[in-house]
Order: structure tokens, then sequence, then C-alpha cells
């Protein structure tokens, strides 16, 4: 059999941290305060994040900490102090999105592991191969692939792979969702995501008939217990528990079940597998996901924990009682004890609910549990159907006793140490730490000073240095020389004491870790400040048009010959020469053509991309080739090509241009969640693009929410639609023949004069998706008019248009 796995559960608090520590973890992730993508989480302080470092490593288990958002530039030198302490925690590792921090570091703390956050968006072994060469501990795989393609990657490379087995899914690809800052500002890639897929939508046909209403973005939770065997037996080095934002009982409950399944798999042992208690702690209804290859991954029912069906609602008596209650009959199933204290829920959406007050029989007796009887009534307000199922999300009895055994005390035996102090005027006090073994002397850098009042005294001296609460140590003893009339605060004897114990602990464990401190604050700026100036016209299409519409609109527009850019979306599946015969037609009319590859590669994808790379004629029939993914960048970047990198990179300070010049690309695209300062202040040592017009694409997935009769992954057919929300904003949607859902912004981005004030911005780019041909011949004559500082006239658009981050940014 293969490896054992590391089971890796969540923590979001203090209390989670000995639950999963309870619950069988052999590593923990976690967040601090700040730059962690579940900002709405408890997480942790520097002081809890030094205490828990110590108790799981005491414990010969693993902690990683999550530094997973974009970093902004003038957040720069607060990531820098954040970075330079979790390394001098020495932690296991750190998970990482943001590309310019991860080049960072990489130079700044070579001995800091790093793993990629899923927010990187890599999606096949050509990805995993590109972060493999730049010496990343490990990557995690995307909660939409296959369990045959996480072996097969695994079979050929050598970087760990980790990959989720539990907890919340995402309706879109990790990393490539804009909705929610795009309707409220509050951006996923930043932790603030408002989670827009549990919201109710109606999906139109193109004839804005309703194809389908509810929760159609929602997806089931995904549950692995009973496909373990299998997961462990493809050699994944990690398996991950979603959680950061659940209870302490949930991450206990769900750490248990998989530990106790993991140990009976390396035992040989089949088992039963009872996964009541991880249904009843939190599920949505479960699903295997793709990486099982179940195909029905939504839940248009649910949106929140339903919980366990128990039952069904008696013929009801709608007699009303005291303040508007009355009675309802419940026939449970006969297994089911209910109690005082539990949370009921209705109907197979479960959006009406009750917590169970009182429990009476038909007789009227009253109960606290129903051991014994089945038909039972409790009281309700609201309106139940007679045969309406009934869910229990809230177990009492079950959360109490969870409660107990995940908080259960862990105790560890601080290691006893001697302190040697002494403080004298003129001189850095110095201070010696033994545990009769190891010693260490440490010179502190602040000189005391004449008291002029409160001088220092042997009992606050001692009385500080016994804080060492969260280090794993104790004070055994404390001897202290101080002159009589000299001054330290206690902040600066509390310095004294953290910097030497410290000191002390690197030095015990002979590791430790230093950065290069000279300028690690400084972000690098090119020799030529942003000399470049918009010259281009760029227009994208996100669906290949025909002929005749080319034709159409460029033969009447040959004025833009040599200043507009034709980018057409490469189809893998099209033939060589039909490509070739494309692009030598528009190329022969002066225009530079690129092509966009697609947003999301997998394998397969992956070896059409490659057969691509070797045509020896790949220079020839186009200007240049816009890469969506690490997975393209990986296959073309040492083939002296011209690549831009597009949106879905994320760009999003100064450091990830840099990173991105040095891993071979040659232009780049601005992250749609910039605002117009924060490109403003980006230097940047290679052109830039922006998207000036276009409706923003908001989400890339594989879950389908067309009401098909049949559903199939291997459905090849195209098909358009419009979501609708709650409050009336609308949203295309179109199915690609790989089965990837596009789901884009209903307003249209429209940005006007003012961007004529950025500086760095070589091309401006326009996005066609479904506008006719006048349409964008005015939107080019308006551009253009601003290229040649001409006030352009307005285009005549039909579409509501919107400024998007570029007017307020992200939070």
């Amino acid at each position: 059999m293969k490896k054992k796995p590391e089971l890796l559960a969540p923590a979001g608090n203090m209390e989670s941290v000995i639950a999963a520590i309870n619950g069988g973890a052999d590593a923990i992730y976690l967040g601090g305060k700040k730059f962690n993508a579940r900002q709405n989480a408890g997480n942790l302080s520097d002081e809890q994040l030094t205490e828990v470092v110590h108790l799981v490593k005491s414990l010969g288990k693993k902690i990683y900490i999550v530094l997973n958002t974009l970093i902004k530039d003038s957040e720069w030198e607060i990531v820098t102090e954040v970075v330079s302490f979790y390394n001098a925690l020495q932690i296991d590792g750190l998970i990482v999105q943001d590309l310019g921090l991860i080049d960072w570091i990489q130079e700044a703390y070579p001995q800091l592991e790093l793993q990629t956050s899923t927010q990187v968006s890599i999606y096949g072994l050509e990805g995993v191969r590109f972060f493999e060469n730049l010496g990343i501990k490990r990557v995690v795989l995307p909660r939409e692939m296959p369990i045959s393609e996480v072996k097969q990657i695994k079979d050929e490379s050598t970087v760990e792979l980790k990959i989720f087995v539990h907890g919340s899914l995402c309706y879109a690809y990790s990393g490539q969702c804009l909705i929610s800052s795009q309707i409220g500002g509050r951006s996923g890639n930043r932790g603030l995501c408002a989670q827009p897929c549990r919201k109710i939508y109606r999906l139109l046909d193109e004839q804005g008939q309703e194809l389908n209403k509810g929760y159609l973005l929602s997806p089931k939770d995904l549950s692995t217990l009973n496909s373990l065997e299998s997961i462990v037996a493809s050699g994944v080095d990690a398996l991950k528990i979603e959680g950061r934002m659940k209870t302490p009982e949930y991450v206990y409950a769900v750490t248990r079940a998989y530990r106790n399944r993991l140990d009976q798999i390396e035992n040989g042992e089949k088992g039963d597998i009872d996964d009541q208690e991880v249904m009843q702690v939190f599920n949505r209804d479960f699903t295997g996901g793709h990486l099982i290859g179940d195909s029905q991954i939504l839940n248009p029912l649910v949106a929140k924990n339903r919980g366990i069906r128990i039952g069904v609602v008696g013929k009801v008596k709608t007699k009303k009682q005291a303040k508007g209650y009355y009675n309802l009959p419940l026939e449970l199933d006969p297994q089911i004890v209910l109690s005082i204290g539990d949370g009921l829920s209705f109907g197979e959406s479960g959006e009406k609910g009750s917590r169970v007050d009182r429990i009476f029989l038909p007789t009227g007796e009253s109960l606290e549990k129903n051991t014994g009887y089945q038909d039972v009534l409790i009281p309700v307000k609201g309106e139940f159907d007679e045969g309406m199922p009934v869910y229990r999300n809230f177990d009492a009895d079950l959360m109490k006793r969870l409660k107990k055994e995940a908080l259960a005390e862990i105790k560890i035996s601080d290691q006893e140490i001697i302190m040697s102090i002494r403080i004298l005027a003129d001189k850095l006090p110095v201070i010696e730490i033994s545990d009769g073994i190891k010693s260490l002397i440490y010179t502190g850098c602040e000189i005391p000073q004449k008291a002029q009042k409160n001088p220092l005294t042997e009992e606050l001296i001692k009385n500080q240095m016994s804080r060492l609460g969260g280090t794993g140590l104790k004070l055994s003893d404390c001897h202290v020389v101080c002159e009589n009339g000299l001054f330290l605060s206690k902040s600066q004897l509390n310095n004294l004491r953290n910097e030497s114990v410290l000191a002390y602990k690197q030095s015990k464990e002979g590791m430790e870790r230093s950065g290069k401190t000279e300028n690690i604050n400084q972000v690098e700026r090119p020799n030529v400040k942003n000399n470049f100036v918009p010259e281009i016209i760029s227009l994208q299409f996100e669906v290949l048009p025909d002929d005749d519409y080319l034709d159409e609109l460029l033969d009447e527009n040959k004025s833009y010959q040599g200043v507009l850019e034709l980018v057409l979306p490469l189809n893998l599946d099209q033939a060589e020469q039909f490509v070739l015969e494309k692009t030598a037609r528009l190329r022969s009319k002066g225009y530079k053509v690129f092509f966009s590859l697609p947003q999301v590669i997998n394998q397969s994808q992956s070896q059409k991309l490659i057969k691509y790379r070797d045509l020896d004629k790949i220079k020839d029939f186009c200007d240049g080739l816009i890469v969506a993914n690490f997975e393209s960048l990986q296959i073309l970047k040492d083939r002296g090509l011209n690549l831009q990198t597009d949106v879905s990179f994320n760009v999003f300070n100064s450091k990830t241009a840099w990173a991105l010049k040095k891993w071979g690309v040659s232009e780049l695209a601005l992250s749609l969640e910039l605002s117009k300062e924060e490109i403003i202040g980006l230097k940047s040592p290679l052109p830039l693009v922006l998207n000036v017009y276009g409706q923003q694409k908001l989400m890339v997935s594989r879950k389908c929410p067309f009401s098909c009769k049949v559903c199939s992954s291997d459905c090849k057919k195209i098909k358009l639609g419009t979501l609708s929300d709650e409050r009336g904003f609308t949203f295309p949607v179109r199915r690609d023949r790989q089965g990837l859902i596009h789901i884009y912004n209903g307003d249209c981005l429209f940005l006007e004069h003012e961007i004529q004030e950025l500086s760095g911005i070589k091309t401006w780019r326009i996005r066609v998706l479904d506008e006719d041909v006048q349409t964008v011949r005015e939107i080019i004559d308006y551009y253009n008019g601003i290229l040649e500082n001409q006030s352009g006239r307005e285009p005549g658009l039909t579409k509501k248009v919107t400024r998007g981050s570029f007017k307020r940014g992200v939070k």
C-alpha cells in the first residue's frame, strides 16, 4: 500500500486547534489576523500563534499558516513584517497565493517552505511542474480534478500533493471568482467572499423562459469517507479538511471520522463507516465531487446546513395556543431520540426552522426526550403541511458530547529553565538561559536609564521574566544582578524576555532562521520607470467570430491598421490548418494577431497544446499567445514566444510583475480588481494591458446549472442563458465545448477619458462577448479618439455600464 497521507485539519480559533488535535489530525492549518482567505474566521493573534506552534510541535504534529490573499503595493511593508514573524515561529510551511509574495519569500527566506494555496489556480500536471521547478514544497490540486489525474500527477512529479477530501465546495474554480467583488467590493481573493453562490437565482434561456430556479450555484458538501481507500492508493501526500469558519465540534467530529478510517485502511481493515455524526454536525447533502466522478454536485434546494432527516409532519391541527404557538405533530423514525434544545428544519429546502423547547405526547404528557415514542407534539409558529419532511440540524445531546471530547484538556510538560540577568548602568542588559544542558547568553538592545521614579527591583524583574505562557518553558529559578536607581519599562523587559527565549529555542533546535534583511521592505523598481504609453487598441473576442463578421468590421475600418490588435480564442480541438488559414488572412491585412488560450486546461487539453507548441510554424501564424494559467505558461515559456498573461493571473502588485518577467512573460494584463489609484502606483518592468471595455468574466466552473434531463460530463453542447438574482441583476451564462461554465457581469465595464492618466499602460483592451459590428465600431472610434487626444464620440451602448473595481477597488 502507498504511504499513509497526512490528515490536515482546519482551525479558525484556539478551541478548534484543540479540537483538531483531539480528533487525531497529523497537521493543522490556520491563519493570523492579516492576509488570509478567511478574514471573517476568528483567526489567531500573534501571541496565540506562538502558543499554538509550541503546543502542536510539542505533540509531534505539524503546523502550517495561511498567507493566501492578494497583496496591495501599499501593504508590502506590513506583509514583510508578518512573514518575518512567521519565519521566526519555525512553522512547517506557509500557504501562499500572491505570485509576487512567493517570489519575494523565496529570495528573502529561502529556508521557509512554501505551499501553494488553492487560489493560485493550478489545473494539472504542467502547472504542478511549474511550481515544482520553482522549489515549492507542496502543491494543492483543484477540487475539480478526478482521482485518476491525481495519481498520474503523483507518478510523474516529485513535489508533495494535497487534495481536499471534506467540506464546503466553491462553485467556481478557486482564484477565478470575481462575483463577490463586483457585486459588493468584497473580494474572495482578499479573504472577504460574500458567498453569492449561496443565493437564489433564476436561469433563463435565450428567449427569457425560465429553465430553473433555486440555489443554482450552491454545491453540496464534499465527503470522501467512502472513497478513502482509492484516495490513499493514489499516493497523495496530504488530505485537507475544509472548515476554518466551522465550529470546534465540526472540526473534531470530521477529523476523528477521517482519522479512524485512515487507521482502518493502514491496518488492512474494511470496517463499516458510520458517518451519521459527520452528517449531523453540518451538511447540505454530500457529494464525492469531481474527485470520484460524481456529476450531481449542485443542490438547488439547499444552501445551508439542513441536517439529517428524522421523520415527517403528522396530521396538522391548526388550533392556535398562547402567543401564536400551536402543537405540531411529528412522526419520528424509530431510531430517533429527540431532545429539548434540538434544532429542526422543515421541507426539502430546510428554509423553515424551529427550536425544540417542549416535547409532548398526544395525551398531553410532557417529556424531556421521546424515548420509546414515535408520535410527539412540539410547540411551533408558522404553517407546516402534513407529510413535510423533518430534519434535525442541531442535535443538542450530540453537540454537548462532541464539545466535551473536542475540548478535552491537552497536557504537555513545560521545560524548566534558569535565567540569570545582569542589568548595569551604561551597559546593555545581558540574560543567560540554561536548562542544565544547553545554555545561551543574549544581549539586549536597550540601555537602562536613570530612574525618575519607580526604579527596577528584583521582584519586578523576576515577575516579568516568569511570564512564559505559550512558550513551553517554565522558570524554575531566576538570578538577578541589578544596580540601584535604574529603569527599564515593563514593555522593554518583556521584549528582553521574548527575544532571549526565541533565541534560546532556535539555538536549542539548531534551526535558527534568518532572512536577507537588507532592503527586504523595498519593492523593486525598474531602472526606467513605466515609460510605456498607450499605443495599441486590442480587440479580444470571447467567442471566435465568423469571417463575415470580421470582414464587415475590419474592411470598413482600414484606418485602424497598425493600431488594432486582434485576439482570437484558440480552440485546441481545431485542426492546425484552420488556425493557420484564419491568421494568415488577418495578418495579410496588417493586423497583429494573438491567440488567447483556454482559461482552464486539463490533462487532455495540455497534451493538445504541447502538439501546437511543437509546430515549427507556431511563431509564424501569430504574433503572440495570451496565457491564462500556469499549465500554458509551463508548456510555452521556453519557446522564444511572445507571451502575455491574461487577467486570470491576478497581477495585483509590482512584485508580481517582476516575478512574471523572471518567469518568461513579456506583457501583463492587470487584475480586474485594482482601482485607478492602485494602477497608478504599480511599477512594472513590463508593458501593461488594461481592460477598458467588456462584460467581465466573474466565474468559470465545471458545475453546470442548466436543467438537463440527462446530465453528462461528456456533453459537448454549447448553451446560452442568463442568471437573474433576487435583486434583478443579470449575469450572462455560456457553456463551452469543454463543458465549462462561464458567467459574466451583466453590467459592461466602460472606462472613459481618465485612463489617459495611467502610466505604464501600453494596450487598451476591448473584450467582445456578443456585441454587433456597429457597436464595436463605435467603441473602437471612441478609444481611438482618446489615443489621438480628441474628445471621442460616446458609443451608443445599450448595455448598462460600470467602472467596476476601477472606481472603488476591493477591500
